[in-house]
């Protein structure tokens, strides 16, 4: 009975049943994240997905065709990119997007984090049955990986489109340059992932 006593002693003077510090949260953890019940919470788990670099809720964004039988997400290329890469581009779809997002994220440090900054984003269409959204993006990503740009710069336009079980995510996705700059857009870092 005594070594009973005296062993429960010292487990918990190791600290065996003391709180540990806190952690930060996973990438896919529940902070910031919000249900895709409404267009502008795609927008918002999109961003979100890219700071976290978090493929699977990148992915969760975009139209999976078993949630959404008869309708396929598509990537409309830049048209440098889709000139450079066009045979890539001809088979694009939620699988690259899935490689090329991994990809880019695994080389950034541990620690950094990516951003999507969205600049005057606009609702511009919204019906029933699907929702355009546009802004003109600059994406950074401070990945160690020679010869491929941290910068992206662009304009988007996504298609929302609702889902069955209430939901809302991307079907496509058209992505355009800057006119007058240097900037490559995102549709060459995607490809550039891919080699």
């Amino acid at each position: 009975m005594k070594w009973r006593v005296l062993l429960a002693v010292g487990i918990a003077g190791c600290g065996f049943f003391s709180p540990r510090p806190a952690q930060p949260p996973e990438p896919g953890g529940e902070t910031g994240y919000r249900q895709p019940t409404t267009p502008a919470a795609v927008v918002d788990n999109l961003r979100l997905a890219v700071s976290r670099r978090d493929a699977v809720l990148f992915l969760d964004c975009l139209l999976d065709s078993s949630a959404a039988p008869g309708k396929a997400y598509r990537f409309e290329p830049a048209g440098q990119a889709q000139a450079r890469y066009a045979d890539l581009f001809a088979r694009w779809d939620r699988e690259a997007e899935r490689r090329s997002f991994t990809a880019m994220m695994s080389r950034v440090p541990s620690g950094v984090v990516p951003e999507l900054l969205l600049i005057a984003p606009n609702f511009l269409l919204q019906a029933p049955d699907s929702v355009l959204f546009q802004a003109e993006y600059q994406l950074y990503v401070p990945h160690q990986e020679p010869g491929i740009p941290q910068l992206a710069r662009g304009y988007l336009r996504w298609t929302l489109v609702p889902l069955r079980q209430g939901t809302w995510a991307i079907l496509r996705w058209s992505d355009r340059e800057l006119p007058d700059t240097a900037a490559v857009s995102w549709s060459v870092l995607k490809a550039l992932w891919m080699r």
